[in-house]
């Protein structure tokens, strides 16, 4: 009966692997009925657990079977594949983040707009950057993050921009399936990791090393 995909990101490690189905927990099926009248529907919600081959952790999945559910899978435990990053990321773009994460199975769309809220909070905390527009801000930093970066922040702006801006046109709906979701929050794990971590650890060691060589500079001075 359970139809949810056999390849996808393991919420742990985030590395998209083949799920391995642990038969041994599986089969718990609970009746699926929206309102009364529809008692007599076929639909069911199974509750699945998987392993991941990867890691080895256990993650579980709602899956939706018949009429009135069809073709919905729900993560739910892990409520969330967010990474927890560190306190040295701003709090709020962390709670964006998170927020994101976590409403992915449910609507992908408003994951795609609060990912884009997430990155101009980056953009103005990391870069200072300004402007009218998100637009703006982006072309502010053009010069001072690789060109590669810029034009991805400007994909991200684009593919969330309906999002933030429903009253252009109501009726102009984009839409945006998980895994094109799940790409856009991988985006924003890159800006975080990259900027927050990587740069910052480099940059510490790249003054250890300076630091080492000085002391040992004044060690040669004092022996000769």
């Amino acid at each position: 009966m359970n139809n949810f995909p056999t390849n996808i990101n393991c919420p742990y490690c985030k590395i998209p692997v083949p799920i391995i189905i642990d038969e041994t927990a599986q089969g718990y099926h609970i009746s699926f009925f929206p309102h009364a009248n529809m008692a007599n529907d076929d639909s069911l919600i199974e509750i699945s657990y998987y392993r991941c081959h990867n890691c080895h952790k256990y993650f579980l999945v709602a899956t939706g079977v018949g009429n009135a559910v069809e073709n919905v899978h729900i993560m739910f435990h892990p409520q969330s594949a967010a990474i927890k990053y560190p306190d040295t990321v701003p709090s709020q773009i962390r709670q964006d983040y998170e927020e994101a994460c976590s409403i992915i199975d449910r609507s992908p769309k408003a994951c795609a707009t609060l990912a884009r809220r997430c990155m101009q909070g980056i953009l103005r905390d990391r870069w200072d950057a300004h402007g009218k527009s998100l637009y703006d801000e982006i072309d502010s930093v053009k010069n001072v993050v690789p060109e590669n970066d810029w034009m991805a922040m400007h994909a991200l702006r684009q593919t969330g921009n309906i999002g933030a801006h429903m009253e252009q046109d109501v009726n102009l709906i984009i839409d945006i399936d998980n895994n094109e979701a799940q790409l856009i929050l991988q985006m924003v794990e890159y800006l975080i990791q990259h900027w927050y971590i990587d740069i910052p650890k480099n940059n510490q060691t790249l003054s250890d090393v300076i630091e080492l060589n000085k002391q040992k500079q004044n060690l040669r001075h004092k022996n000769d």
